[in-house]
Protein backbone atom coordinates (compact mmCIF):
# COMPACT_ATOMS: atom_id res chain seq x y z
CA UNK A 1 0.00 0.00 0.00
CA UNK A 2 3.04 2.44 1.04
CA UNK A 3 4.44 2.01 -3.09
CA UNK A 4 0.57 2.80 -4.10
CA UNK A 5 0.74 5.61 -2.05
CA UNK A 6 4.16 6.56 -3.77
CA UNK A 7 3.03 6.62 -7.32
CA UNK A 8 0.09 8.54 -6.32
CA UNK A 9 1.99 11.68 -4.60
CA UNK A 10 4.37 11.51 -7.61
CA UNK A 11 1.29 11.84 -10.28
CA UNK A 12 -0.33 14.15 -9.12
CA UNK A 13 1.97 16.59 -10.84
CA UNK A 14 1.78 14.65 -14.13
CA UNK A 15 -2.30 13.99 -13.68
CA UNK A 16 -2.57 17.76 -13.47
CA UNK A 17 -0.46 18.12 -16.84
CA UNK A 18 -2.68 15.66 -18.74
CA UNK A 19 -5.09 17.24 -17.15
CA UNK A 20 -4.49 20.53 -18.59
CA UNK A 21 -2.86 19.06 -22.22
CA UNK A 22 -6.18 17.52 -22.54
CA UNK A 23 -7.68 21.11 -22.73
CA UNK A 24 -5.32 21.56 -25.17
CA UNK A 25 -6.25 18.85 -28.25
CA UNK A 26 -9.47 19.98 -28.90
CA UNK A 27 -10.70 21.42 -32.01
CA UNK A 28 -13.54 23.59 -33.67
CA UNK A 29 -14.62 24.25 -36.88
CA UNK A 30 -15.49 28.31 -36.86
CA UNK A 31 -16.05 30.49 -33.62
CA UNK A 32 -20.06 31.09 -33.19
CA UNK A 33 -20.01 32.58 -29.83
CA UNK A 34 -18.18 34.26 -26.41
CA UNK A 35 -19.15 34.77 -23.63
CA UNK A 36 -18.20 38.31 -21.79
CA UNK A 37 -14.98 37.50 -19.51
CA UNK A 38 -16.04 34.85 -16.97
CA UNK A 39 -14.07 33.04 -14.18
CA UNK A 40 -15.19 30.05 -13.32
CA UNK A 41 -13.57 28.08 -10.22
CA UNK A 42 -13.58 24.59 -9.90
CA UNK A 43 -15.58 22.24 -7.25
CA UNK A 44 -14.01 19.91 -5.49
CA UNK A 45 -17.20 18.56 -4.07
CA UNK A 46 -19.03 17.92 -7.45
CA UNK A 47 -15.35 16.91 -9.17
CA UNK A 48 -13.82 13.65 -9.29
CA UNK A 49 -9.94 12.43 -10.43
CA UNK A 50 -9.59 8.38 -9.92
CA UNK A 51 -12.17 8.14 -7.39
CA UNK A 52 -10.00 5.86 -5.22
CA UNK A 53 -7.12 8.61 -4.93
CA UNK A 54 -9.51 11.61 -5.12
CA UNK A 55 -9.42 12.73 -1.17
CA UNK A 56 -5.48 12.33 -1.36
CA UNK A 57 -5.50 14.43 -4.78
CA UNK A 58 -8.10 17.36 -3.59
CA UNK A 59 -5.08 17.74 -0.51
CA UNK A 60 -2.32 18.65 -3.87
CA UNK A 61 -4.54 20.93 -5.73
CA UNK A 62 -5.54 24.98 -4.21
CA UNK A 63 -9.38 25.10 -5.91
CA UNK A 64 -9.20 28.98 -4.64
CA UNK A 65 -6.31 29.71 -7.22
CA UNK A 66 -7.01 27.45 -9.78
CA UNK A 67 -9.45 28.40 -12.41
CA UNK A 68 -10.81 28.40 -16.10
CA UNK A 69 -11.26 32.00 -17.62
CA UNK A 70 -13.43 32.01 -20.67
CA UNK A 71 -13.05 36.00 -22.83
CA UNK A 72 -15.22 37.86 -25.06
CA UNK A 73 -11.81 38.01 -27.18
CA UNK A 74 -12.34 33.93 -27.94
CA UNK A 75 -9.24 33.47 -25.57
CA UNK A 76 -8.62 31.20 -22.47
CA UNK A 77 -6.36 30.33 -19.58
CA UNK A 78 -6.88 27.26 -17.51
CA UNK A 79 -4.77 27.33 -14.48
CA UNK A 80 -4.40 24.41 -11.58
CA UNK A 81 -2.39 25.71 -8.61
CA UNK A 82 -0.68 23.35 -6.29
CA UNK A 83 -1.58 23.53 -2.65
CA UNK A 84 1.05 23.90 0.14
CA UNK A 85 -0.34 20.53 1.99
CA UNK A 86 1.65 18.54 -0.82
CA UNK A 87 4.91 19.35 0.84
CA UNK A 88 3.32 17.19 4.05
CA UNK A 89 2.05 14.28 1.99
CA UNK A 90 5.95 15.14 0.21
CA UNK A 91 7.45 14.09 3.56
CA UNK A 92 5.20 11.56 4.75
CA UNK A 93 5.16 8.74 1.34
CA UNK A 94 8.34 10.51 -0.01
CA UNK A 95 10.96 12.47 2.12
CA UNK A 96 13.99 9.80 2.11
CA UNK A 97 12.28 7.27 0.41
CA UNK A 98 13.34 6.07 -3.40
CA UNK A 99 10.90 7.44 -6.00
CA UNK A 100 8.92 4.67 -7.49
CA UNK A 101 9.32 3.39 -11.06
CA UNK A 102 6.71 5.66 -13.57
CA UNK A 103 7.62 4.54 -16.66
CA UNK A 104 4.18 2.50 -16.80
CA UNK A 105 2.28 5.49 -15.95
CA UNK A 106 3.58 8.07 -18.13
CA UNK A 107 3.02 5.45 -20.82
CA UNK A 108 -0.16 5.00 -20.16
CA UNK A 109 -1.58 8.53 -19.24
CA UNK A 110 1.33 11.35 -20.49
CA UNK A 111 2.41 9.81 -24.10
CA UNK A 112 -0.67 9.54 -25.68
CA UNK A 113 -0.90 13.59 -24.44
CA UNK A 114 2.26 14.32 -24.98
CA UNK A 115 4.55 12.16 -27.66
CA UNK A 116 7.88 11.83 -26.83
CA UNK A 117 7.74 12.73 -23.34
CA UNK A 118 10.93 11.42 -21.97
CA UNK A 119 11.17 11.04 -18.01
CA UNK A 120 15.13 11.29 -18.23
CA UNK A 121 14.84 14.85 -19.79
CA UNK A 122 12.25 16.38 -17.85
CA UNK A 123 12.86 19.81 -18.05
CA UNK A 124 13.22 19.31 -21.95
CA UNK A 125 10.51 17.64 -22.10
CA UNK A 126 7.93 20.44 -20.31
CA UNK A 127 9.52 22.99 -22.77
CA UNK A 128 8.61 20.77 -25.89
CA UNK A 129 5.06 20.51 -24.04
CA UNK A 130 5.08 24.08 -23.85
CA UNK A 131 5.31 24.69 -27.30
CA UNK A 132 2.99 21.86 -28.98
CA UNK A 133 -0.01 22.19 -26.43
CA UNK A 134 0.26 26.22 -24.68
CA UNK A 135 1.26 24.61 -21.94
CA UNK A 136 3.81 26.66 -19.24
CA UNK A 137 4.91 25.84 -15.59
CA UNK A 138 3.84 28.82 -12.96
CA UNK A 139 6.16 29.30 -10.30
CA UNK A 140 8.70 27.12 -11.64
CA UNK A 141 12.20 28.13 -11.37
CA UNK A 142 15.26 25.20 -12.06
CA UNK A 143 17.43 27.44 -10.06
CA UNK A 144 15.72 26.56 -6.82
CA UNK A 145 17.31 23.69 -5.46
CA UNK A 146 14.61 22.01 -3.98
CA UNK A 147 13.10 21.96 -7.69
CA UNK A 148 16.58 21.32 -8.89
CA UNK A 149 16.42 18.38 -6.24
CA UNK A 150 13.06 17.24 -7.71
CA UNK A 151 14.20 17.44 -11.20
CA UNK A 152 16.82 15.17 -10.61
CA UNK A 153 14.75 12.61 -9.08
CA UNK A 154 12.39 12.68 -11.83
CA UNK A 155 15.27 12.78 -14.12
CA UNK A 156 17.60 9.96 -12.16
CA UNK A 157 15.34 7.95 -10.19
CA UNK A 158 17.19 9.07 -7.41
CA UNK A 159 16.27 9.94 -3.29
CA UNK A 160 14.43 13.32 -2.28
CA UNK A 161 15.64 14.53 0.96
CA UNK A 162 13.58 14.26 3.42
CA UNK A 163 13.64 18.36 4.33
CA UNK A 164 11.73 18.45 0.90
CA UNK A 165 9.79 21.64 0.40
CA UNK A 166 8.10 22.52 -2.51
CA UNK A 167 7.56 26.53 -2.86
CA UNK A 168 4.60 28.08 -2.53
CA UNK A 169 2.43 29.60 -6.04
CA UNK A 170 3.71 26.33 -8.12
CA UNK A 171 1.03 25.22 -10.62
CA UNK A 172 -0.02 24.50 -14.59
CA UNK A 173 -1.58 27.13 -16.96
CA UNK A 174 -2.48 26.60 -19.96
CA UNK A 175 -3.77 30.04 -22.46
CA UNK A 176 -5.68 29.11 -26.42
CA UNK A 177 -8.23 29.87 -28.30
CA UNK A 178 -11.97 28.66 -27.52
CA UNK A 179 -14.83 28.66 -29.24
CA UNK A 180 -18.83 27.65 -28.47
CA UNK A 181 -20.66 25.68 -30.75
CA UNK A 182 -24.56 24.97 -30.00
CA UNK A 183 -25.02 20.85 -30.32
CA UNK A 184 -27.80 18.89 -30.55
CA UNK A 185 -27.43 15.34 -29.20
CA UNK A 186 -29.34 12.29 -29.99
CA UNK A 187 -32.15 12.75 -27.64
CA UNK A 188 -32.77 16.01 -29.28
CA UNK A 189 -31.27 18.30 -26.17
CA UNK A 190 -29.01 21.08 -27.85
CA UNK A 191 -26.63 22.46 -25.18
CA UNK A 192 -23.73 25.12 -25.84
CA UNK A 193 -20.44 23.14 -25.91
CA UNK A 194 -17.01 24.52 -25.65
CA UNK A 195 -14.10 23.67 -27.98
CA UNK A 196 -10.82 24.85 -28.01
CA UNK A 197 -9.07 25.60 -31.29
CA UNK A 198 -5.51 23.72 -31.92
CA UNK A 199 -3.03 25.34 -34.59
CA UNK A 200 -4.07 21.75 -36.40
CA UNK A 201 -7.27 22.17 -38.33
CA UNK A 202 -7.34 18.35 -38.65
CA UNK A 203 -7.09 17.59 -34.61
CA UNK A 204 -9.98 15.72 -33.59
CA UNK A 205 -11.55 16.42 -29.91
CA UNK A 206 -10.54 14.43 -26.99
CA UNK A 207 -12.99 16.24 -24.57
CA UNK A 208 -15.24 19.14 -24.64
CA UNK A 209 -16.89 21.05 -22.23
CA UNK A 210 -20.58 21.57 -21.67
CA UNK A 211 -21.33 25.32 -20.36
CA UNK A 212 -24.27 26.03 -18.60
CA UNK A 213 -26.65 28.43 -17.18
CA UNK A 214 -29.35 28.41 -14.08
CA UNK A 215 -32.15 29.87 -15.47
CA UNK A 216 -32.77 31.77 -12.03
CA UNK A 217 -29.72 33.17 -11.31
CA UNK A 218 -27.95 33.26 -14.57
CA UNK A 219 -25.37 31.68 -13.15
CA UNK A 220 -22.42 29.65 -15.60
CA UNK A 221 -21.22 26.07 -15.68
CA UNK A 222 -18.70 24.13 -16.79
CA UNK A 223 -18.44 20.55 -17.07
CA UNK A 224 -15.85 18.32 -19.07
CA UNK A 225 -15.15 14.53 -18.37
CA UNK A 226 -12.38 12.55 -19.29
CA UNK A 227 -12.91 8.94 -19.73
CA UNK A 228 -8.91 7.86 -19.62
CA UNK A 229 -7.85 9.19 -16.38
CA UNK A 230 -11.57 8.99 -14.37
CA UNK A 231 -12.19 12.68 -14.52
CA UNK A 232 -15.37 14.66 -14.24
CA UNK A 233 -14.93 18.23 -13.42
CA UNK A 234 -17.30 21.28 -12.38
CA UNK A 235 -16.82 24.09 -12.38
CA UNK A 236 -19.06 27.39 -11.56
CA UNK A 237 -18.99 30.97 -12.03
CA UNK A 238 -17.09 33.33 -9.90
CA UNK A 239 -19.77 35.61 -8.75
CA UNK A 240 -18.53 39.54 -7.16
CA UNK A 241 -19.54 38.14 -3.33
CA UNK A 242 -17.26 35.32 -4.42
CA UNK A 243 -14.42 37.33 -6.04
CA UNK A 244 -14.15 39.78 -2.41
CA UNK A 245 -14.33 36.34 -0.46
CA UNK A 246 -11.37 34.68 -1.90
CA UNK A 247 -9.48 38.54 -2.06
Amino acid sequence: MKNVKKTVICLVLAVMMVSVAAFALCACDEQEETVVETVFRIDPDESVIWPDFYTMIKKAVDFDTSAIILRSNGTMTLRLMIDDQINSLLKLVLGGNQLPDLSGAIETYVKPIAPGFDQKDFLGSVERCGKALGISLVGFDPENPTIAALVDSLENGTTLPKDISLPSGLGIEVNYNYCIKKVTNAAGHTYDAVYLIPSDSDTQPYVVMTLGTDEETGRHSLNLMIDFIKLNLTAYEELPADAEANA
